[in-house]
């Protein structure tokens, strides 16, 4: 049965992409109007649908195809991701998978610049200094904290990916070192210790 609904999840998504590229690519180059307005579409079906949904793995990778087709599209995708991440009203559970898109995003997506990667991450570390400025410490409940230890895994995460391309960069390694990323570390709120085991080990390996 498993099988069967694999083999029905691959055909929807052959028919998806298929028809994402329909839609927006004509003639070997991408219609930026069309291409937009199904950007926004699947944009909002992510924010109601995607963001809701337990560990899902493939469907939001048609979000990030047509992220690939213009700058404009993976910078409102990010923007969007950060805006839900940082806004009080939004739930924690929320909070959290938008944090995870975001990062898979970031650290895998080819397409994503450099420069695009340091920024985001600059804001993701701005926020965790900000927080471990200002949190009380004290409680023995890490729940309180689960978006401070999303935040700090989806840092070591898009560092493993992208380190190589940030060393190569002309201030790539002045500007990690000065994401002060020991004091995070070294913080009461002890992220490592709720971060995914192999992604603090191979973060270990490269730092």
């Amino acid at each position: 049965m498993k099988h069967d609904q694999a083999d029905k999840l691959d055909c929807l998504m052959y028919v998806l992409f298929e028809y994402i590229t329909t839609v927006a690519v004509q003639n070997g180059i991408v219609n930026y109007l069309e291409a937009k307005s199904l950007f926004r579409d699947l944009l909002n079906v992510f924010n109601k649908i995607l963001l809701p949904t337990h560990d899902s793995s493939h469907v939001q990778y048609l979000l990030f195809h047509i992220c690939s087709f213009h700058t404009d599209f993976s910078d409102e995708f990010m923007n969007n991701c950060w805006r839900t991440f940082t806004s009080p009203s939004v739930s924690m559970t929320f909070r959290q998978s938008a944090v995870c898109y975001l990062c898979s995003l970031i650290a895998r997506a080819k397409y994503i610049s450099t420069r695009s990667v340091l920024t985001i991450t600059q804001l993701m570390v701005d926020w965790l200094h900000s927080y471990v400025s200002t949190t009380e410490t004290n409680s023995s409940n890490p729940n309180r904290h689960l978006p401070f230890y999303a935040i700090c895994q989806a840092i070591l995460y898009i560092f493993i990916y992208r380190h190589h391309e940030i060393a190569r960069l002309p201030d790539g390694i002045e500007t990690v070192s000065q994401w002060r990323l020991s004091r995070i570390i070294a913080s009461e709120l002890n992220p490592l210790k709720y971060c995914l085991a192999a992604i603090t080990l191979r973060f270990a390996q490269l730092a």
